[in-house]
């Protein structure tokens, strides 16, 4: 399956009103150190979102968007008005690192070659998220604004 499943972390997150507060499994440093993840939100045992998280703050910036809560993007108000509908208030958040790859790239104007590491966190949410939901018809993502 690849090393990216090597790193696995966990969080909470607990929606209130409208901020949800997280408890970190890591520090800082932690979360930072895991570098691009896919993660996956489960309330009740059952998977609500497939994510990425990546780029400068990775999974850390993202548990901080969470935590806005209403304040922060439509995705965290769909998981609140969603959270609210089913009367819980507890997100387990699962990730697992997706480690960026090393290429070859030429430059068309000198016809050099040169190495780019890419990232891969996005083609993996894709088709993970893309298998999930062709598995079952019953399937969804209630938290996916995309999808919706």
């Amino acid at each position: 399956a690849g090393d990216w499943s090597s790193d696995v972390c966990s969080s909470d997150l607990f929606p209130s009103h409208d901020i949800m507060d997280f408890d970190p499994a890591f520090t800082r440093s932690q979360y930072l150190g895991l570098g691009d993840i896919v993660y996956f939100m489960y309330v009740n045992g059952r998977l609500a979102k497939i994510g990425k998280a990546g780029g400068a703050n990775g999974w850390y910036g993202r548990m901080n968007q969470y935590k806005r809560g209403r304040r922060g993007d439509a995705t965290n108000c769909r998981i609140m008005d969603v959270m609210e509908a089913v009367e819980e208030y507890d997100i387990e958040v699962y990730g697992i690192s997706s480690p960026r790859r090393e290429i070859q790239q030429m430059c068309p104007l000198t016809g050099e070659t040169f190495t780019v590491m890419v990232e891969t966190h996005r083609e993996l949410e894709r088709n993970l998220t893309n298998r999930y939901l062709d598995e079952e018809p019953a399937h969804d993502l209630p938290f996916c604004n995309q999808l919706n």
